[in-house]
């Protein structure tokens, strides 16, 4: 996408700069190249060891003809590069920044303010039973808005997603070779040398691992085993794995092992989710095989499908309440209930041990071959044509896949749980509802889209936003309720500034303070950040309280505390930086909407599907 991007800008460019005349010289590149100060590309190539730029090497490497061929792509690159130069420059000389804008910029970072103010919140003030409105209102502050209401063209998708993983077989052949190597060991070959030729981990041989710190999926092997033995294949999260303990030692720190049945109380039934706790524990007492009773119990679904077993742990893993009665139970014993703050657990100790194992791991990730990434691309298309030919939610069904709906979204946008993926925004939006794509290629996995809903740009109609409609007419009268109570709190201070009155008159409002701020700054307890409010305090009086102000979300009656004057002298040292500054911004911001534009207008066929599906 990021390349599509650059031809299609490089090539705009390229005709605008026709049109306009520009062009670029023959003598303008001789002149660049030969002349006193070379592109800063071909400096680069030829600055030596010390920094410097060995100019009789470049001049060889002009004149060398061996080197034709590169000196003319270098020459295509370089005009192309002259000509955007143009371009941008004269493009650039529409950009300018006037003296008030620079002068405003330096009054809203150096200004400080500080205010007391009292805000009038019409929510709080007024509910929505104190207004009326009318249906004949509601219309006319639609038509008034309509532009408040303008959508741009969204697109909704129904998605079935095939995700790239290995499969069955891939496991498989990843534990035969791992059989293969345990054979070869058996049969005298040298395990780290082994290691050194398959792990595709690094092989560590010198630390000491305690129970506590290997993963569930080995811990039971490592425990049973002694030292010299050679264990697996395992299969764990990261791949399958073959060990060999190197060394066995007593350590200072003891582990557990230990099954876990958990009971949730759900709402106030605590007392009665404790009874079935006990009595489940009593079951277990009794000789009830306890994994079983996990397995049909147990409330914590991570160790419930594997017998309530929880693998090693040490002190500080565990809750406090379920540690120590763990720690202090017995091997065989079954401790509880015990209450936590995740429920009531049924404990049982199967395990302990301060043994620690010096190890040499292989680890075989398990690779999905090319024919499991064949057979899904062929999944994916065989569903989109069955799809096609039977619908999309029928296929779906007869054939076992799970359909995802994404929410709305534009044609420039993220597609909502696929990401920024141009192709398919491509498809969305040149197509019509119930339209079905042929697999197309994401992160990790195949994806069979088919448009589910198109709406276009435009004013949303009145029956989809009259809600909305009703919500911001019922504002706007709060608003001028709220203005009214305004005033009047304003008339009873009469010249009195005090505005610590005011919440005397009514106790819903209170007084607040601005602190120190910039005209550019958030105020705390304002909600949002409300403009209006803020560049008030840069027109009103010193010490007295205005009119009321009408802010983004409310009134505002104000006293201005403090507002430091405009410093001539500070402006003078800084004009020039900012001047630079936003005219910098002005030009990025400028050329980038230019160049927007210009790809409006143009006709630009994409045709990279045709070519570039996987």
């Amino acid at each position: 996408e990021q390349v599509w991007n650059m031809l299609v800008n490089r090539i705009l460019m390229e005709k605008e700069a026709k049109r306009l005349g520009i062009e670029v010289t023959n003598q303008e590149i001789v002149d660049w190249v030969r002349g006193p100060n070379p592109p800063d590309f071909l400096v680069r190539i030829f600055t030596d060891s010390t920094g410097k730029f060995n100019r009789e090497a470049y001049e060889r490497a002009l004149n060398n003809p061996q080197f034709k061929n590169e000196w003319v792509q270098i020459e295509q690159n370089l005009r192309l590069m002259r000509l955007q130069q143009k371009l941008e420059s004269a493009l650039m000389a529409s950009a300018i920044v006037t003296p008030e804008a620079v002068r405003q910029t330096f009054l809203d970072r150096d200004t400080k303010l500080n205010a007391q103010y009292v805000f009038l919140n019409p929510s709080q003030l007024f509910s929505d039973t104190a207004v009326t409105v009318t249906e004949e209102e509601l219309r006319r502050y639609y038509d008034d808005h309509a532009f408040e209401y303008k959508q741009e063209a969204t697109r909704r998708l129904k998605t079935v997603t095939f995700p790239e993983v290995p499969s069955s077989q891939d496991t498989l052949d990843a534990l035969q070779e791992a059989r293969n190597i345990i054979a070869r060991v058996n049969s005298g070959a040298d395990f780290l040398e082994l290691a050194k030729e398959y792990s595709e981990t690094p092989v560590t041989d010198t630390l000491w691992l305690n129970l506590g710190s290997i993963s569930t999926a080995k811990q039971d092997s490592v425990a049973a085993a002694s030292a010299g033995a050679v264990l697996g294949p395992i299969l764990d999260y990261d791949g399958v794995h073959v060990i060999k303990v190197l060394g066995e030692r007593q350590g200072k720190e003891e582990f557990i092992q230990a099954s876990h049945i958990l009971l949730r109380p759900a709402g106030s039934d605590s007392a009665a989710v404790r009874q079935r706790a006990r009595e489940i524990a009593a079951e277990a007492r009794r000789g009830m095989d306890f994994s079983e009773l996990a397995r049909k119990y147990s409330q914590d679904p991570g160790s419930a499908q594997r017998g309530g077993n929880l693998g090693w742990f040490g002190k500080g893993r565990m809750v406090k309440p379920f540690e120590e009665a763990a720690f202090k139970g017995r091997i065989g014993e079954i401790i509880g209930p015990i209450e936590t703050p995740f429920g009531f657990h049924i404990i049982k100790v199967t395990g302990r041990s301060r043994t620690e194992y010096r190890l040499a791991d292989i680890v075989l990730r398990v690779m999905m071959s090319s024919q499991t990434r064949q057979d899904i691309s062929q999944r994916a298309s065989d569903f989109a044509y069955v799809a096609r030919k039977d619908g999309f939610d029928k296929a779906a069904k007869s054939l076992g896949y799970q359909v995802r709906e994404t929410p709305p979204f534009t044609e420039k946008g993220i597609i909502p749980g696929i990401g920024l993926e141009a192709e398919i925004s491509r498809f969305a939006f040149s197509g019509k509802p119930g339209k079905i794509s042929d697999p197309f290629t994401i992160r990790n996995a195949y994806v069979v889209c088919e448009i589910s809903e198109a709406k276009e740009a435009g004013v949303k109609p009145y029956s989809e936003v009259k809600d909305q409609v009703k919500a911001a007419v019922i504002f706007e009268k709060k608003m001028a309720k709220t203005k009214e109570y305004a005033q009047e709190l304003r008339r009873r201070l009469g010249t009195s500034s005090e505005l610590a009155l005011v919440p005397t008159f009514d106790p819903r409002l209170r007084l607040d303070s601005t602190g120190v701020i910039t005209p550019l700054s958030a105020v705390e307890g304002v909600p949002g950040r409300d403009e209006r409010f803020v560049g008030s305090l840069m027109a009103i009086p010193l010490n007295v309280v205005p009119d009321p102000i009408r802010g983004d979300r409310g009134y505002y009656l104000v006293k201005l505390l403090m507002r430091t004057p405009y410093d001539s002298s500070a402006y003078a040292s800084q004009s020039n930086t900012l001047r630079e500054q936003l005219l910098q911004s002005a030009k990025a911001t400028f050329l980038n909407a230019w160049l927007d534009n210009v790809k409006e207008k143009a006709n630009i066929i994409d045709n990279r599907d045709k070519f570039f599906r996987e």
